[in-house]
């Protein structure tokens, strides 16, 4: 059984998309990475990293240093809506989004890669 790597770079502009895809066709050609079979996937697992991407630089705006996690006090996580663009008082829509666009990307990752 052959194993298949998928991986998403969120320290962009640091790796340039050159580097990535570079880095991906030699995967593919040594068999290590599988493009996805549809469209409608690809855009699944795009919209994820754009959206988990927005999440991360809004927290590094509003808290001052980077981090992978969403805020839990709601002062922070008010914050971090304001700054994507949610009117005040719509930070709870804000995880809902978040949370939708997170399990379709697991849900596919895992269809894709595990399945």
């Amino acid at each position: 059984m052959s194993s298949k790597v998928a991986y998403f770079i969120n320290q962009y502009p640091k790796i340039s998309h050159a580097f990535i895809r570079r880095e991906i066709l030699a995967l593919e050609r040594r068999g290590l990475v599988t493009r996805s079979r549809s469209n409608d996937d690809a855009r699944v697992l795009i919209e994820a990293w754009r959206t988990a991407t927005r999440v991360r630089n809004a927290v590094v705006l509003t808290r001052g240093r980077a981090s992978d996690a969403m805020p839990t006090d709601p002062r922070s996580l008010a914050a971090v809506a304001r700054a994507m663009g949610y009117p005040a008082g719509h930070s709870q829509q804000l995880l809902e989004d978040y949370r939708r666009v997170t399990r379709r990307a697991r849900a596919t990752y895992e269809r894709v890669f595990f399945a």
